[in-house]
């Protein structure tokens, strides 16, 4: 799809884009927006992490987070295969 398909499906009503208002609505935006809100949800935790111990270089290496973490992917994988 191009940039002009793009914009003339999301900005006027023609009915010869409705395959690409499909595409743009219920695929690309929502994924869009997810992306955002994930994002926006990992730069707040990342920013309480570093609040709550008071250090602003804290990584998630601090008390085994990243350990914790992997432990936890691990037994995701492990319980869904």
């Amino acid at each position: 799809m191009s940039i002009k398909t793009f914009w003339q499906a999301l900005f006027f009503n023609n009915s010869l884009l409705q395959n690409e208002k499909i595409v743009i609505f219920r695929l690309r935006m929502p994924r869009t927006i997810i992306a955002i809100l994930v994002g926006m949800a990992l730069s707040i935790s990342g920013f309480l992490f570093q609040e709550t111990f008071r250090n602003k270089l804290a990584s998630p290496n601090l008390l085994g987070v990243s350990n914790g973490a992997s432990v936890g992917g691990s037994n995701c994988y492990i319980i869904r295969s």
